[in-house]
């Protein structure tokens, strides 16, 4: 099974919501934010040079 990650453009009031398969789980700030979301659907070890590197 595929797990589908969503990182949207910035919001006018900071952030950027993330959605995995299709469920809002929440607003990341910075990468160590967008770290912790991946972290939590499964993608262990990933921190935020893996994120940037992959951006």
């Amino acid at each position: 099974m595929v797990t589908r990650i969503v990182v949207y453009p910035p919001a006018d009031g900071g952030g950027r919501r993330v959605c995995v398969d299709e469920l809002i789980t929440g607003t990341a700030h910075s990468l160590h934010d967008l770290a912790v979301f991946l972290h939590r659907t499964g993608l262990k070890g990933w921190d935020e040079l893996d994120v940037a590197a992959h951006a």
